[in-house]
């Protein structure tokens, strides 16, 4: 069944787009930080090496591979949430305001990378779908379930009534922080 994260005719393509992306990334990060100076070349080099690495280990790449298409989403969607305010007359200057003014949406954005993130690792390296390929026991587990393999059992943990729990108390608990901590009482 084809969905939102298919890849389909990308897939071969699917190395070189994530080395590229690594190493734009990485060079970026590198410029923005000045880590090393104001060393351009260097920048570029490290970057390179960088993606080199990603490309000789498959499970990285795999990793890359994985959170590329949901980050693509994610962009989309907050692309299209700037459109649609600015179709009811918002101005670049009130989203810069909102950015750098007000720190929940800055939070959200991380809070959000880091949930891609969390789920492409467990999707990379905490599948067991080759162990039961090998033993052939496929009677335990079932794919759609909690504790199944691949993409269903990922949503299936995810939308279980005590994940939901911990992840709406863990968001509590970071707001009320982020609130009392920027108070001046």
């Amino acid at each position: 069944m084809a969905t939102v994260m298919d890849l389909g005719l990308l897939e071969f393509f699917k190395p070189i787009i994530s080395i590229v992306l690594v190493a734009a990334l990485a060079y970026g990060l590198f410029s923005y930080t000045k880590i090393f100076g104001d060393n351009k070349g260097l920048y570029a080099l490290i970057a390179i090496f960088i993606a080199l690495i990603l490309a000789i280990v498959p499970a990285l790449n795999d990793l890359v591979a994985t959170m590329l298409p949901w980050f693509v989403v994610f962009f989309i969607f907050v692309v299209f949430l700037l459109m649609g305010y600015k179709l009811f007359g918002a101005k670049d200057e009130d989203f810069r305001k909102v950015v750098t003014g007000n720190r929940a949406v800055v939070y959200w954005m991380i809070f959000i990378a880091i949930l891609i993130l969390l789920g492409s690792i467990g999707k990379v390296f905490f599948t067991a779908a080759e162990d039961i390929e090998a033993t052939g026991n496929h009677s335990r587990i079932q794919t759609g379930e909690v504790g199944g393999t691949g993409e269903d059992a990922f949503w299936a943990t995810i939308v279980h009534p005590k994940v939901l729990g911990l992840i709406i108390i863990m968001l509590i608990s970071v707001f009320t922080v982020i609130t009392l901590a920027g108070s001046k009482n």
